[in-house]
């Protein structure tokens, strides 16, 4: 009997709870609260695995790390950018094409270290990567997006760093443990 892997089949089920999410909003809206849990609880999961060797070999390429975190806050700004102006072109309004520059200048957390978990990638770089654009988003997210977008963006700088550290480099660490 053939094994089925989570992995295999991830793709088709995100799309499908994407689709169903779409149709059927209001059935989703329980898991509105539940959000930060499940994150966490994800970040938890990913400390669980994630293995102390690799780890270190991330953290001795710090200039690997920079480049991805460089690339993350010029290259999809710049593809959010690209992508608000074809939506304009398109006659598609301007909040819907500022949303595309937002989606852009945020960074994208827990995704990209799941995906690398799956696809045996590298776990402790994708997780380094996060966790450093994760904590200079406030800085630099409300910048981008009035840069390129017109519109100013008020992010409350220190009770996001308590979130991440609540919802990221804790529940990580203690899995790593």
């Amino acid at each position: 009997m053939a094994r089925i892997s989570v992995a295999e089949h991830l793709a088709a089920a995100t799309l499908t709870g994407a689709l169903m999410a779409y149709a059927f909003p209001s059935a989703f809206l329980i898991f509105d609260s539940m959000f930060m849990w499940f994150f966490t609880a994800t970040m938890f999961a990913l400390g669980l695995v994630l293995d102390a060797g690799e780890s270190r070999e991330a953290l001795r390429r710090p200039a690997s790390i920079a480049i991805g975190v460089i690339a993350q806050f010029t290259v999809m700004p710049l593809l959010g950018f690209g992508a608000a102006m074809i939506a304009l072109a398109w006659g598609a309004s301007p909040m819907l094409s500022l949303g595309f520059i937002i989606v852009g200048c945020a960074p994208g957390a827990m995704a990209s270290n799941v995906i690398s978990y799956l696809a045996g990638g590298a776990v402790a770089f994708s997780i380094a990567m996060t966790m450093l654009a994760t904590m200079l988003s406030p800085l630099i997210t409300p910048w981008l997006v009035s840069a390129l977008g017109g519109a100013f963006m008020d992010i409350p700088f220190w009770p996001m760093m308590q979130t991440i550290l609540l919802t990221v480099a804790l529940p990580l660490s203690a899995g790593m443990l």
